[in-house]
């Protein structure tokens, strides 16, 4: 569960070596938008000679590759080439079936030990993707997250109002959290110089149910984080609800009431989630 995940063109190896040296919490090596069709062969080298500099002691943040996709599926040999035991998962663009994220999946798990742990991130990116999450979200096991794609979302469904975003966004968290799925990831901020505009998307997306968001430079990192860590305020009351909850459940009592609010099983569980997020970023932070 990340609250970054910066965007790094496979063709720029000193971009590649910035990000990797960034407070990200996870880098995304582009095999895609990113690299003109001309440069996509060279890239895909830079990005299988990044990854192997640092398949041994490397520490920093997860690296991601996001890989081709055409009309008949994800480019297998890129993913071949890419799986290195430093390469933490793939981002899959603009899925719209099960079947492509089920290759992808069966090749990693051919692929032995050196693919072992690589996770998959699909990419909603279109009306249709939208309408499958469910079943793209059980295509195999490696599955882990979904991300959000909305300007190319957005080009495909002919729209331009927030509203659409906003069913959109709405829609992908109910339906991976049906599917058993952890918080989807958010999209990106195309206006680099927009920090307000940024932070307030990004504290938009997480009281939506997303966790964490895209992001394409290193200056949105601090907002993107600002918004995805809990609070002083947050935390304290959390460990406030926790602390008293596990004291009514000692005495037999499954209902009491913290500073005034109603705290259940349910209220409890959200309080617990929010320290786990704080413990995790604490973990990513002192590395």
């Amino acid at each position: 569960m990340h609250r970054s995940y910066l965007y790094a063109s496979g063709a720029r190896p000193e971009i590649m070596g910035k990000a990797a040296r960034s407070p990200a919490d996870a880098v995304i090596l582009d095999l895609e938008d990113a690299v003109a069709p001309s440069a996509k062969k060279r890239a895909l080298q830079e990005v299988c000679d990044f990854l192997s500099e640092r398949d041994i002691g490397f520490r920093g943040p997860d690296l991601h590759v996001r890989v081709n996709r055409s009309a008949q599926g994800y480019d297998l040999d890129e993913v071949r080439r890419v799986a290195r035991r430093a390469l933490s998962a793939l981002r899959l663009p603009k899925v719209e079936t099960a079947e492509s994220v089920r290759a992808v999946g069966d090749l990693l798990d051919s692929l032995g030990p050196k693919a072992e742990g690589v996770l998959l991130y699909p990419t909603i990116e279109s009306a249709v993707g939208l309408t499958k999450v469910v079943d793209i979200a059980v295509a195999h096991p490696r599955v882990a997250r979904f991300a959000l794609g909305a300007t190319d979302l957005m080009a495909d469904l002919g729209a331009a109002s927030s509203h659409t975003l906003l069913y959109a966004q709405n829609r992908l968290v109910l339906e991976t959290r049906a599917a058993g799925l952890p918080a989807p990831v958010d999209c990106v901020h195309t206006d680099v110089h927009d920090v307000e505009g940024l932070a307030e998307a990004a504290r938009n997306a997480r009281a939506l149910g997303f966790f964490g968001k895209s992001i394409i430079h290193p200056i949105q990192l601090e907002a993107v984080h600002n918004a995805f860590t809990p609070g002083d305020e947050e935390v304290q009351q959390a460990r406030r609800v926790v602390q008293a909850y596990e004291e009514a459940e000692a005495r037999g009592q499954s209902a009491i009431v913290v500073d005034g609010e109603f705290i259940d099983l349910a209220v409890a569980q959200r309080s617990r989630a929010v320290l786990r997020i704080l413990d995790r970023a604490g973990d990513v932070d002192d590395r």
